[in-house]
């Protein structure tokens, strides 16, 4: 069987193309006000070493969220293809993939096909801040970890509580500021805490760029 690679998917090829990729990361998305549940992002990788977002819509999370695990090789066809656009995309690029109903997947326990178990493009840190102000897609990003805070617990103004811990991250000439969130940053705290070897390196993918939103001496 022939199967495309996905820099060779395009909306013209709409549901005619099948693909051969790992499941590198899996997640839900829920809808910033309400916390309803919308849907379940991927990102799949084939063995070009190429990458692609794919999008599960709720109402066919049932049908899908069990079958496809991280880290499994998977052929999937009768898909859609359209266009990537919008803030807060997982990394640049021009299309994505929207699971249908009608999509066929099947599991590959395949042991020849080496596919790596995710894929990233690393942004500069010293280029950081040369970043547009309209940011269109989140961004990996590697470094040393350093100046580590205590957690931090707030309340919103929907009465939410929520907690969060700050760093940064360097490679030795330049220094970032890194915020994480809630469980993020409660087990990257007690993992830092308990590292044995010190400097600690860490990888950062799909982070959101924020300029200005808080300080941190």
């Amino acid at each position: 069987m022939e199967y495309y690679g996905l820099d060779e998917l395009s909306e013209e090829r709409n549901q005619m193309s099948i693909i051969k990729v790992k499941v590198s990361r899996k997640w839900e998305e829920k809808h910033p006000a309400t916390r309803d549940l919308i849907g379940l992002n991927l990102i799949l990788i084939d063995q070009y070493y190429k990458r692609i977002h794919c999008w599960v819509d709720r109402t066919l999370m049932k049908q899908y969220a069990d079958l496809l695990c991280e880290g499994k090789i998977y052929s999937i066809d009768k898909f859609s293809v359209k266009a990537y656009t919008g803030t807060n995309r997982c990394f640049e690029m021009d299309h994505h993939i929207i699971l249908l109903k009608s999509s066929l997947i099947s599991k590959f326990d395949d042991h020849y096909t080496i596919v790596p178990p995710d894929i990233c493009m690393f942004v500069n840190l010293k280029n950081i801040h040369e970043l547009g102000n309209a940011d269109s897609a989140l961004i990996d990003v590697v470094g040393m970890v350093c100046s580590v805070k205590q957690e931090k617990n707030i309340t919103t103004h929907s009465l939410e509580g929520r907690t969060y811990v700050d760093f940064k991250i360097t490679h030795f000439i330049n220094k970032v500021k890194v915020r994480f969130w809630d469980d993020v940053g409660q087990e990257f705290y007690n993992s830092f805490s308990q590292a044995t070897v010190l400097p600690a390196a860490i990888i950062i993918a799909s982070a959101k760029l924020r300029r200005n939103n808080y300080t941190m001496p």
